[in-house]
């Protein structure tokens, strides 16, 4: 009503302090007067942010543009490779066309079907696995596509080049797997292509040379030139002086009087050879 005095606003009584719950696992309040212990680690301010500890390296330059400056900002090693360089990785991926590898670079090698062997119209899965460990060589950092190329072949033929120079100047032997015939000899696969001519596979001339496809055989290197990738063996070397060495063994074995047994291996108008292990001799 008009002229009527305005209510009264009661002040509102103090809001009660919240009960809080204390943890089953709580530490027990000392009495008064008791002794405890207590740490030293510091306390931060209730209210200010926490935190949390790291021990990586914190990227202190410009915002990272390259994968280079992103790996070293997260602290990760980064290998510093150049053209020809020989490294160990493992296969992780087989396709028709190309083989995959982790050698531990930023990303996987490639290595091009043509980069696997020396052998011409491989199948990749005939030449590596899954898991195999294997050597590549760097035959290119990076390509048009930003990728790591590698090559098998070439790193395997390194690795062979020095074995077989130290076998030319030691007159010891090599194994090759023999993996093509062609006009005038055989090829073997010494980790580079090995050349055997077919007057120096055998100390007789064999007539068929397609029968020693895909066998092992051990020769002696004969030639040797790097700058051509030529390496020319002999077989017919190697044989000559195993015979030789069972030759003398043979000799020193006979005495006149005693008897041995071979093999007819001729006959003439003046009598007949006999092949005894190695040497002929004469009826």
């Amino acid at each position: 009503e008009a002229g009527a005095a305005a209510p009264v606003r009661k002040a509102k009584a103090p809001a009660k302090p919240k009960s809080v719950k204390v943890r089953s696992d709580a530490p027990e309040v000392p009495e008064s007067g008791s002794t405890i212990e207590h740490s030293t680690a510091s306390v931060a301010p209730i209210g200010a942010p926490t935190v949390a500890a790291s021990t990586s390296r914190a990227w202190t330059g410009p915002e990272p543009t390259t994968m280079e400056e992103l790996l070293a900002g997260a602290g990760m090693p980064i290998k510093n490779l150049k053209q020809g360089d020989v490294l160990d990785g493992t296969v992780v991926r087989v396709d028709k066309d190309e083989v995959l590898v982790d050698i531990g670079y930023k990303s996987e090698g490639v290595i091009p079907v043509a980069e696997l062997s020396i052998r011409r119209s491989v199948n990749p899965a005939d030449e590596v696995a899954l898991g195999d460990e294997i050597d590549a060589l760097v035959l290119t950092k990076e390509d048009a596509d930003g990728r790591l190329i590698l090559s098998k072949k070439r790193a395997r033929f390194e690795l062979a080049w020095k074995n077989i120079e130290r076998s030319a100047e030691s007159g010891e032997p090599v194994d090759g797997r023999v993996i093509e015939v062609v006009k005038g000899g055989l090829i073997l696969d010494l980790g580079v292509r090995g050349f055997l001519p077919a007057s120096l596979v055998d100390i007789r001339r064999v007539q068929d040379l397609d029968e020693f496809l895909g066998q092992e055989l051990r020769c002696k290197v004969i030639e040797l030139n790097r700058s051509r990738n030529n390496v020319v063996l002999s077989r017919r070397a190697m044989l000559e002086e195993e015979r030789r060495e069972v030759r003398q063994r043979i000799l020193d074995d006979l005495a006149p009087g005693k008897t041995v047994k071979g093999v007819v291996s001729n006959i003439v108008d003046f009598g007949a050879f006999v092949d005894l292990d190695g040497i002929d001799g004469l009826i």
